[in-house]
């Protein structure tokens, strides 16, 4: 992978956000060659790792976005972070996924986040709250008798803290949002942190962690960049961390849980590209005696323990939720190809034998790829699709099975402050995504066609599926100290809540300012 990152310069002590425009850039010039080598399947990405990631020219720099100015003075490095403002408005009903800590409701959504970033020596802070708005106007719910409130999930209301509408009035938050300490000390980190995390190769339908939802607070600790071990690098985390409910969650007393997790990957020495990787994510209930006193055997159980059939426990059925993935990714650069995969478990196996047997139980799988074209100088097109499966399967003619991120002990399911942590899709059984982005220096265009499950009906000889249809058209454009993004989405709901088709106009405006 080349030379180590320990010995570079630290020019902006800013974090890479996931899902900004500018990692979303960087992955675009990995393909064409213009950034070096790097796994793309832990992030976000740290000051250090942003210093790799630099582009190898000008050419490659002039597509990024462009950033406040940093601030040196001798080993101090410090930045106003951009300033955003954004507004969204939904004609029928909520809309929006994969935009952190915000929930956009029926009617208009307005949003401002901004900040500071500074760095001395081996120490990084990055400090970028979120605050929304949303009018929330009502909108039919689906009901569902067995709900203790109606605004609750109206499929599983009694095993996820997903609700269809916050309230019944204007509904708002102030959130950390992408902010975080970090120490590095050579090859390794430690940072608490409430940023959100993306593991994983996915663009849009993470199955363990993505930006879907508002960051946790969170402690982390692992390599600050991929450690060479001869036969390839190795790069990777444990974090632990905790997650909150809302108001209208079925668990009424277990207000917080114990998240806990460990994720990585692995570039193998001589095959250009590859990464493959693993994840491991438990919900845990909240330590009696506190986590800051919790044992260390107990802090690590969660990520170490294998919930198998024993002699005192035929079933190898525990309270614990747990998820588990592996993945892959493949570059073939500089011709712009990527390919990638992630297959993942929701629960576990009985034993090794029903693991065999069965491994597609309550399992889901995501597949993508990505080719990018340069038609001039000073363009750049790129071609995206991305599929998600995580339909309950035909197993369930002889064995019960449940939708991903839902849970009967844990009864907030894999969800942070009411909103599912990974993919969009991933509760409802599926998911597609088809995209177009053209590039200029300053200036984005992108058609998408999204189709996304939101729910598959329970019961019934041929049950119904809620699904949406989203065509949207985006447009970024640079101007000066300026960034402005238009967007406008149809959005037609095929069978929403098991009834009559419904269509949605959304519209969003942002403007970015730096410094």
């Amino acid at each position: 992978m080349g030379q180590s990152l320990a010995a570079q310069a630290l020019p902006s002590p800013q974090f890479i956000d996931v899902g900004s425009e500018r990692e979303r850039i960087l992955r675009v010039l990995q393909l064409v060659g213009q950034v070096r080598a790097y796994p793309w399947s832990v992030r976000a990405f740290s000051p250090t790792e942003r210093d790799w990631l630099t582009p190898k020219s000008d050419w490659g720099n002039a597509f990024l976005p462009s950033e406040s100015k940093t601030r040196l003075k001798g080993q101090f490095a410090a930045l106003l972070l951009p300033l955003e403002a954004e507004g969204v408005y939904n004609s029928a009903f909520p809309f929006g996924y994969n935009d952190g800590a915000l929930w956009v409701g029926r009617g208009f959504t307005g949003a401002v986040n901004g900040g500071v970033a500074a760095g001395v020596g081996p120490l990084h802070i990055q400090i970028e709250p979120l605050t929304f708005a949303a009018q929330n106007q009502a909108f039919p719910l689906l009901v569902n008798p067995a709900a203790s409130n109606p605004l609750a999930d109206g499929v599983y209301p009694a095993s996820i803290d997903q609700p269809q509408r916050f309230g019944t009035t204007g509904y708002g938050r102030f959130d950390p949002g992408q902010s975080t300490a970090r120490m590095e000390t050579g090859p390794v980190f430690a940072e608490v942190s409430t940023a959100n995390q993306w593991w994983g190769p996915a663009l849009e339908e993470p199955l363990i962690l993505g930006n879907n939802a508002a960051g946790f607070p969170h402690m982390t600790f692992g390599t600050a960049y991929p450690i060479n071990l001869w036969i390839g690098f190795l790069h990777g985390r444990v974090m632990w961390g905790k997650l909150s409910q809302t108001r209208f969650s079925p668990e009424l007393e277990d207000s917080v849980r114990l998240a806990s997790g460990a994720v990585g990957v692995f570039v193998p020495r001589g095959v250009p590209g590859l990464e493959i990787g693993v994840a491991r994510f438990f919900h845990s209930a909240w330590p009696a005696e506190g986590f800051i006193h919790a044992s260390f055997g107990h802090l690590f159980e969660p990520i170490l323990k294998q919930q198998l059939a024993k002699p005192d426990n035929p079933s190898g059925e525990n309270p614990d939720n747990q998820l588990a993935s592996v993945f892959g990714r493949w570059v073939f650069a500089p011709i712009g190809f990527e390919v990638y995969g992630e297959y993942a478990r929701e629960d576990h196996n009985k034993d090794i034998r029903d693991f065999l047997l069965e491994p597609d139980h309550i399992a889901g799988y995501s597949l993508g790829a990505q080719r990018v074209w340069r038609p001039g100088d000073s363009t750049l097109a790129v071609g995206r699709f991305e599929i998600l499966n995580t339909r309950i399967s035909h197993l369930e003619q002889g064995r019960p099975q449940g939708p991903f991120y839902v849970h009967s002990f844990l009864a907030q399911g894999h969800t942070q402050l009411g909103q599912v942590l990974a993919a969009p899709g991933g509760l409802g059984g599926g998911a597609a995504t088809l995209a177009f982005d053209w590039y200029k220096p300053s200036e984005r265009w992108t058609l998408s066609w999204t189709r996304l499950i939101r729910a598959t009906e329970p019961t019934g000889p041929v049950p119904k599926r809620d699904v949406l249809h989203a065509l949207e058209v985006e447009t970024r454009r640079e101007v000066g100290h300026l960034t402005y993004v238009g967007a406008a989405a149809g959005v037609l709901d095929l069978n929403r809540n098991f009834d009559e088709d419904r269509f949605n106009l959304s519209l969003r405006a942002a403007v970015r300012a730096t410094f």
